[in-house]
């Protein structure tokens, strides 16, 4: 995801409206797929069905603008799901089992949680292959699948082995053991982030599907039994889940024989979903401190200000407030000069911040553009605070004496300890 963001900017430009496109299309491409599966395992009124309950799932609607590879992980691995299911459905090696190979290649290297949710690919094969009656069709087309697959992926590993090994060594010693130390309930994941009406018509399409010996209800529900079985309690891990619940609610929906009943449940799902993302959860991203950096680049943008310095204090802060100027950046056209400090130069990160979940924002460093940029006169200041009123240093005090305050954003809901407030200083 990180090589397509760069696509993006490198051939639309760095805007972070073309990145909130795209991340948008891919996830109403998720929905689009959602149908496509429940068409092609059941009939369209359940893959229609299918498609609009994932919109009933408002915690997506929170994760779908982010430049995080979460909802694009979730579109590459339903895409999978799907293409694999075409393509040992179809008569023999054709543009699906290239596809599919391309698709699982993709899903792999998006997000390594996906390896084991990837399990529910011979789920597929094993029912697909008993519903048709002839084995022998599919185990071939599977078989070519998993050589494309492997073609792919071992090339990709053979090229780039050194980065892959140091993933999967940071991986294992350090996000793994931090699966441990946070996480959030499957009641607030399956009974508020997901609308509770489609829980319950997904635990309710496994009663029926057992009485009408459906097989086929096996594939979407094999991964949240997975979930529940391993007990993984991280919303973002398992966005990839939320597809097969919706799947199996439009399955369980489909025992109400009335036509309008059935229409009248999901369109109140989403009503309810919508009023929750537009009412609840919007207002709420915009009191959160982030927007103090949108909002500062939109100021800086409106002015005729050249470009700015740039000052992080970071105070007691868990995250290294550096992380801040890029992001800043997305939202002004101005030219930016920012000198990189490390505070544990030579010394080494404490050992509180080396299994922190913010780690890597202290091994990040700024691209060194920042730092060689030369600002014309005229230019300004910018400081990044992590708290309100947070005393400057005698350098910056330094820096900024003779400029004026120019305004100052301190937007926060006070809920998280990083938090970034932006004061301008012009000429």
């Amino acid at each position: 995801m990180p090589f397509l963001y760069g696509m993006v900017f490198r051939f639309f430009g760095e805007s972070r409206a073309f990145i909130q496109a795209f991340t948008s299309l891919l996830f109403s491409l998720s929905a689009v797929l959602t149908y496509l599966i429940g068409k092609t395992l059941w009939d369209k009124e359940t893959g229609t069905r299918a498609g609009w309950l994932l919109l009933g799932i408002p915690y997506l609607f929170t994760q779908a603008p982010l430049m995080l590879v979460d909802v694009p992980t979730m579109f590459f691995f339903i895409l999978s799901v799907y293409s694999f299911i075409r393509a040992i459905q179809a008569p023999g090696l054709g543009l699906w089992t290239v596809l599919s190979g391309a698709a699982i290649f993709l899903t792999l290297f998006s997000k390594y949680s996906t390896w084991v949710m990837l399990s529910v690919l011979p789920v597929a094969l094993a029912v697909i292959s008993a519903k048709g009656g002839s084995k022998k069709a599919p185990l071939k087309n599977a078989g070519l699948v998993l050589l494309l697959t492997a073609f792919f992926s071992l090339s990709f590993v053979f090229l780039k082995w050194d980065v892959v090994m140091a993933q999967l060594k940071f991986l294992s010693s350090y996000q793994v053991p931090g699966l441990r130390r946070w996480g959030e309930s499957f009641t607030s994941t399956f009974l508020f982030q997901v609308h509770p009406f489609i829980t319950a018509f997904a635990l309710f399409s496994v009663w029926r599907a057992a009485k009408a010996r459906d097989w086929k209800l096996l594939i979407p529900a094999f991964l949240p039994a997975l979930v529940l079985v391993t007990g993984l309690k991280r919303t973002r891990y398992i966005i990839m889940v939320f597809p097969m619940v919706a799947l199996m609610a439009s399955v369980g929906l489909g025992t109400i024989r009335s036509a309008p009943l059935r229409r009248f449940i999901v369109f109140s799902v989403l009503a309810a979903s919508l009023s929750l993302g537009l009412a609840g959860f919007l207002p709420y991203l915009k009191k959160e401190s982030a927007i103090n950096l949108k909002e500062a680049g939109a100021f800086l943008n409106k002015n005729g200000v050249p470009g700015v310095e740039v000052f992080t204090v970071g105070g007691n802060s868990p995250v290294n407030p550096a992380v801040a100027v890029p992001s800043l950046d997305l939202y002004t056209d101005k030219k930016i000069r920012y000198r990189h400090q490390d505070p544990y130069s030579g010394t080494g990160l404490p050992k509180d911040l080396l299994i922190s979940p913010f780690r890597f924002t202290w091994e990040h460093r700024n691209p060194s553009y920042y730092e060689y940029e030369t600002l014309p006169a005229g230019a300004g200041v910018v400081v990044i605070a992590t708290g309100p009123g947070t005393p400057l240093p005698p350098g910056i005090k330094k820096r900024t004496a003779g400029l004026r305050e120019a305004a100052r954003f301190n937007a926060s809901t006070g809920i998280f300890r990083f938090q970034t407030f932006v004061t301008v200083y012009l000429p």
